[in-house]
């Protein structure tokens, strides 16, 4: 009996080669999901889920807005989704981010430099790079090292980053 379980367990096991193929496929389309116990320099993603609970975390989006990309983070039963739209994707932008926001009806905005958006119903962190560099180093213990600003905006890696800071930030210093 014990060899029959053995082996359905071996059996539901996925291939190396197919889950190299899913993430290559999710690279493919600016996609990464993350576990709950992933750490952004000294936070877990989770503690988002500690600080607000479910019924707020899995309702809010945030947001990392550039000119030429658009960088989206979203929980989904405890996992980060983060996903990025970049101009000369085969959607438009505006319908992209619709379709994303339709069952979040929270956003948390970062906006960069004193640029702010005034939406209804967001929340908006404004801040400069040196501000958010300082939160980072301070409070989640985090270094960017060879990162350079990239002042136009483009670097899609850049925007990762700032979108995992901008949701272990919000937990942290219970921006909302």
């Amino acid at each position: 009996m014990r060899e029959t379980m053995r082996l359905q367990v071996v059996e539901n096991r996925r291939s190396v080669e197919a889950i190299l193929a899913r993430r290559e496929r999710e690279a493919a389309r600016r996609r990464m999901v993350l576990a709950p116990d992933f750490l952004h320099g000294s936070a877990q993603l989770a503690e988002c889920y500690e600080v607000f609970g479910r019924a707020w975390a899995e309702r809010v989006l945030f947001v990392v807005d550039a000119e030429d990309s658009l960088t989206l983070a979203y929980f989904d039963d405890y996992f980060l989704v983060v996903e990025q739209w970049c101009e000369g994707d085969a959607e438009d932008r505006r319908s992209w981010l619709q379709r994303r926001r339709s069952r979040r009806d929270r956003v948390v905005r970062l906006c960069r430099g004193g640029r702010r958006r005034e939406d209804r119903g967001e929340i908006a962190l404004n801040v400069t790079e040196e501000d958010l560099s300082f939160w980072e180093q301070g409070v989640l213990g985090l270094f960017r090292e060879g990162m350079e600003v990239d002042a136009s905006g483009g670097d899609l890696q850049r925007r990762r980053v700032d979108v995992l800071s901008l949701v272990t930030l919000t937990a942290r210093l219970c921006v909302v």
